[in-house]
């Protein structure tokens, strides 16, 4: 799977999602992870933090891996007390025994008074106390590079407010730290600075907080000093405030907000990090990550009434082009939705089109050299927090590849183009 080239994205998407779909039960994930498919969706994420549809979409076929493989703690837990009572039953037979040979006198010596249990076969002590991850042959460096790719692609600006994208990141890394393999790649790829930034711009979003919760809570149950490196005073702060604006209406959002509001106030405690989380949950609910959730299933038609009306009637922004001036481009979508049009200047006509699923970006900031430049001779209207750049594949007007550097009035006004952007491209993806 070529995840990095442009023109094979959709194909990539879709393929993704065919995966997920078929694969939907225990028996057909082993199918799936003997046929090589663990590797490929390790290198699909590992290679993805720049392309979000595709991390989104190969995260969640990971996570979907993962639910059908693993138990639940307690289940594992009594299948690892199974296997020591096995032990035990098999030494106590062996010790009466050994006993009833002695009295017999068959035996010359009697058994020790003390009972030697011989330790479970390490194999299936393994199997019993480990999750999925280990019986799909995921070891601790597949992991480590995955952890680094799902945090290094949640801290990317442009992906910073999209909750789908980051969820699946936070539902990676909460699995993973509840089962406590790849703390140290959390800790050292910046875990705390995602879980603020997302706890931050998604103050109150019940899934995001559980997962992020989580994250804590087994760091901290996993490693007193690498929980105090992620407890800065800015992820308490962003973890008051989030917890703060839950929602409590409901029974089970009510419920949830306990469950957040028991990390809050372990984490403001100033006991050990062991016996403060010790009551905190420190298993990962797959629900939250709604892995298996599909937004769009009948493509861009699900998408808000509002949306769909904003998108039909396009807009106006500032554009800059090479050895151009700034000009005025004017864009919106086709009836269909799925293509987004533009004309520049004195132009009138949309002649220059580019269907929604072949942007392959829209990136914020001052990102390419137009901006740049743009920036120095105007550098209070042209600022980072205005500025945006489109880029897709190449066309016939634009044979280097579509790239439209553009300003908006307000960063407000910038921050809506690109999530809109975003919203359209990921519905249209659904119509393959």
């Amino acid at each position: 799977v070529d995840a990095e080239g442009n023109e094979v994205t959709d194909l990539v998407v879709g393929g993704l999602r065919c995966t997920r779909r078929i694969v939907r039960s225990e028996e057909l994930a082993f199918e799936y992870c003997n046929a090589g498919g663990i590797a490929t969706i390790a290198n699909v994420i590992c290679k993805s933090i720049n392309q979000p549809m595709v991390m989104l979409e190969a995260c969640r076929v990971l996570l979907g891996l993962l639910f059908y493989t693993t138990r639940s703690q307690a289940d594992r837990q009594a299948a690892v007390e199974a296997l020591h009572a096995q032990c035990q039953q098999r030494a106590e037979q062996m010790h009466a025994q050994a006993q009833a040979d002695y009295e017999a006198g068959v035996v010359s010596e009697p058994p020790p008074e003390e009972m030697e249990v011989p330790e479970p076969d390490p194999d299936e002590l393994a199997n019993a106390a480990y999750g999925g991850w280990y019986q799909m042959g995921m070891d601790e460096v597949m992991i480590d590079a995955i952890l680094q790719a799902v945090c290094a692609c949640a801290a990317v600006e442009a992906h910073a407010k999209q909750l789908r994208l980051q969820r699946v990141c936070l539902g990676l890394a909460a699995y993973f730290a509840s089962e406590q393999m790849g703390t140290s790649s959390l800790v050292g790829s910046g875990i705390e600075q995602v879980l603020t930034q997302i706890m931050t711009n998604f103050a109150g979003e019940g899934t995001t907080m559980q997962l992020s919760c989580v994250i804590i809570n087994s760091i901290a149950m996993t490693s007193g000093d690498m929980y105090e490196e992620i407890k800065t005073s800015a992820l308490l702060s962003a973890l008051k405030t989030s917890v703060g604006k839950m929602a409590t209406k409901k029974p089970e959002e009510k419920a949830l907000k306990e469950t957040c509001a028991a990390t809050l106030e372990a984490a403001s405690s100033g006991e050990d990090p062991f016996d403060a989380f010790s009551k905190t949950v420190t298993e990962l609910d797959f629900k939250f990550t709604e892995w298996n959730v599909d937004p769009y299933p009948n493509g861009v038609h699900d998408l808000p009434s509002n949306v769909k009306e904003a998108l039909r009637k396009g807009g106006k922004l500032k554009v800059f082009l090479p050895e151009k001036e700034k000009e005025e481009i004017r864009w919106r979508s086709s009836q269909d939705l799925n293509v987004f049009e533009w004309c520049m200047g004195n132009d009138q006509d949309y002649n220059n089109r580019i269907p929604i699923v072949r942007i392959r970006n829209v990136a914020k900031g001052l990102v390419h050299p137009a901006l740049k430049a743009a920036a120095k001779k105007e550098p209070r209207k042209v600022a980072a927090k205005f500025t945006m750049c489109l880029f897709g594949p190449p066309n016939d007007d634009f044979p280097e590849g579509v790239e439209l550097p553009m300003v908006a009035k307000s960063q407000k006004e910038r921050d809506a183009f690109v999530e809109m952007m975003v919203q359209w491209r990921d519905a249209a993806t659904y119509n393959f």
